[in-house]
Parts: C-alpha cells; sequence; structure tokens
C-alpha cells in the first residue's frame, strides 16, 4: 500500500510539474542588453519575466537626519496608526515621512489618528513621490519602518537596507 500511495504521489507531482513548466518563468540574468536563462524557453506557452532586486544607490556617503521612514500605501494593514503612536513617544527633534499614496483601504481611519496627533506638525505625508525622493528619502532617513499587521517582508524592507538603513518591523 505505501509503495502504491508513493508510486501515486509521485505521478501527481510529475503530471503537475509538467503542466507548471509551461506557465513557470525563471527570472533572466541580464548579459549586455538579451536577457540570458540558460536553458532553451521557446517551448514556454506563457512566459512572464520577472526582475527582482532593487536599486543601489550610487553612494551611501549621506548625512543621515532624525527622520523615520516609511513607505507604502496608507492602509489599516500597513499599522499606521500604531507607528504614529510608536512615533509619539520619541524624544523631540525627531520627523515621521510616510510616503505613499494616501487612498487605500480604510486610509481615513489611518489619517484621522496621524491628524489626532499631538506630534502632528512633526508628521509628513508627501504621498506617492518620484523615484528621485524616494532615493533622496532613504538616503536621508535614519530608520525605516515597516509595522505592517499581516505583510512580513516586503520591497521597501530591501530598498532601505540596500541603502544602509536600519529597519524596524
Amino acid at each position: 500500500v505505501r509503495k502504491a500511495l508513493g508510486a501515486r504521489r509521485r505521478e501527481i507531482l510529475n503530471q503537475f510539474l509538467e503542466t507548471a513548466a509551461t506557465y513557470i518563468g525563471i527570472p533572466y540574468v541580464w548579459a549586455g542588453d538579451r536577457p540570458s536563462t540558460g536553458m532553451d524557453c521557446s517551448g514556454y506557452t506563457r512566459f512572464v519575466y520577472l526582475q527582482h532586486g532593487v536599486d543601489l544607490p550610487q553612494s551611501m556617503d549621506v548625512h543621515r537626519e532624525r527622520m523615520v521612514l516609511f513607505v507604502g500605501a496608507i492602509q489599516k494593514r500597513k499599522n499606521i496608526a500604531g507607528l504614529v503612536k510608536a512615533f509619539e513617544a520619541m524624544p523631540a527633534g525627531w520627523r515621521l515621512v510616510l510616503a505613499g499614496a494616501a487612498a487605500g483601504y480604510e486610509a481615513a481611519a489611518e489619517l484621522a489618528a496621524l491628524e489626532a496627533s499631538p506630534r502632528r506638525q512633526d508628521i509628513r505625508v508627501p504621498g506617492y513621490v518620484s523615484h528621485s525622493e524616494l532615493e533622496r528619502l532613504y538616503a536621508s532617513a535614519s530608520i525605516f519602518a515597516f509595522p505592517s499587521l499581516d505583510e512580513g517582508f516586503g520591497m521597501p524592507v530591501l530598498d532601505a537596507m540596500a541603502h544602509g538603513v536600519p529597519v524596524v518591523t
């Protein structure tokens, strides 16, 4: 019975892999202008190019400001109200910058907590920022905060790490 179950599992797994092989993309490793995967992808019925990674800063020689940075949409699940409450306990002279679209899921409640903060004058919400402005923010921040309630990790965390900014999650 065990042998039969093992054989059936292998058969199901092989069928799955054969089917998945026509849909799964392999991240390219760029060589000049042409991608090279090291394998023949002509048999794929749907091939998706996945480019992973972060843009490394031109220079790490920057002046860090007393700034806590958050990058992402203002949403309830991002725990912006919790971040604002934690920021309120920080010493005077620190700023909190929330860079990202301010129209996310249940953003109004998060923004209301921000507006009610006794440290409101130290909190900046620039909304969506350009790539160059985002680079400047990462380069200037002393702390990157990512207090999301249901995300364990995200590209902004990698970006902050690539810029040498300590990350608090």
